[in-house]
């Protein structure tokens, strides 16, 4: 089936993404992406081919396009056609949770590494903020001042 292919290629897509960020390997995070990239067509083309799919099914079973899923699908085949389906289903709903699973993940790393960079930079250039409040109700102020003096 096209959509588990899919996938797969973009469960594969999204750990070669998160082994670079984790190795920082900057070169095979470019690859990573570009290869990421392709996934990302890949999967709008499926989707169109889901979304005509789900049209002609509507017609034929006399439901709008958006009521045609692999539920609907269960429900109205025989039981013979019906239980592919639902295994297919099962395996669908499972790669869906990884691919989701991998792309949280790679979020939360890839916004733990910006925040990272965004508090080196504010200690840095001297606007550094612990996030931290005082007694007073306000932010404040951390601790040391700017680890370089430049003036432009």
């Amino acid at each position: 089936m096209r959509e588990q292919a899919q996938l797969d290629a973009t469960r594969v897509a999204l750990g070669d993404v998160r082994a670079a960020l984790l190795d920082r390997d900057h070169a095979a995070l470019g690859a990573a992406l570009t290869r990421h990239q392709a996934t990302v067509r890949a999967a709008e083309a499926v989707c169109r081919d889901r979304a005509a799919f789900r049209q002609e099914a509507a017609d034929l079973l006399g439901v709008p396009p958006a009521s045609v899923t692999l539920d609907l699908l269960v429900a109205r085949l025989p039981a013979d056609a019906a239980g592919p389906v639902a295994e297919a289903r099962t395996r669908l709903r499972q790669q869906a949770a990884e691919v989701q699973r991998l792309n949280d993940s790679n979020a939360s790393l890839v916004y733990y590494c910006l925040d990272f960079l965004q508090r080196f930079f504010d200690r840095l250039t001297g606007r550094p903020r612990d996030g931290r409040y005082g007694p007073a109700g306000t932010l404040a102020a951390a601790c040391g001042g700017s680890l370089i003096n430049a003036r432009g």
